[in-house]
Parts: C-alpha cells; sequence; structure tokens
C-alpha cells in the first residue's frame, strides 16, 4: 500500500491523480575579462512540487478549507509525497477548480508546494 501525502498535520485522504516535480539548476555565464566567459554552477534551486486530484463526499468542501487555511497560513512544514524524498515547504497556491451543491460533493483540487534544498 503506497502511504498517503501529508503536509504538516493535513494527510489527504486519497494521493494526488497527477504529480510533478520539477528540479533545476542555477548556473549562469561569468564574464571574465580579455578572456571570455566561464560558466559557474549555483547550485540546486528549490523544487516546485505540483499535484492535481479531488476531495470527495459529504465532508469535501470542509476538507478544502483546512487546506485552504493551511495555504491561508504561510507557514513552511515538512512535506511527505508517496515514495520520494521528505522535504521542507510551504504551501505556494491552492486552487479549487470545481464544486456541487448536492448532499455530496465533487471538488477539484490543485496544489503547488516550494521546498527548500
Amino acid at each position: 500500500m503506497v502511504p498517503l501525502m501529508k503536509f504538516k498535520d493535513f494527510i489527504w485522504s486519497k494521493n494526488p491523480e497527477t504529480l510533478d516535480i520539477s528540479i533545476t539548476r542555477d548556473i549562469k555565464e561569468l564574464p571574465i575579462p580579455f578572456h571570455g566567459s566561464v560558466m559557474q554552477d549555483y547550485g540546486e534551486q528549490k523544487r516546485i512540487i505540483k499535484g492535481e486530484g479531488e476531495f470527495s463526499g459529504k465532508r469535501c468542501m470542509e476538507t478544502y478549507q483546512k487546506l485552504a487555511a493551511l495555504f491561508e497560513s504561510g507557514e513552511s512544514g515538512v512535506l511527505l509525497l508517496p515514495n520520494c524524498k521528505t522535504c521542507f515547504s510551504f504551501l505556494c497556491g491552492c486552487y479549487k477548480t470545481r464544486y456541487s451543491a448536492l448532499s455530496v460533493c465533487i471538488l477539484g483540487r490543485q496544489q503547488k508546494f516550494c521546498c527548500s534544498t
């Protein structure tokens, strides 16, 4: 069984359907007077992790609001991803895509995390 995704004390009821992890390096060209230039590696940049999925059931809006409150707090925390390296991160975005006013709703969700290296 794959472990569930977790940020601080928020545990997803099911893992995101898609999970994109972007890792980049900061490489700059530095000019050397009268000799041309050299490439300088400033190291790994923050990881950008984007997930997309759905909350469903009678409490889906309540669950989304808990995630949105974490975003609004602006606090950092530990992000645990299924089968990935744990990282210290900020929740950089939280987006609601649809909502049903029926007694049972399905709520599309996207979240974006910025992890420090």
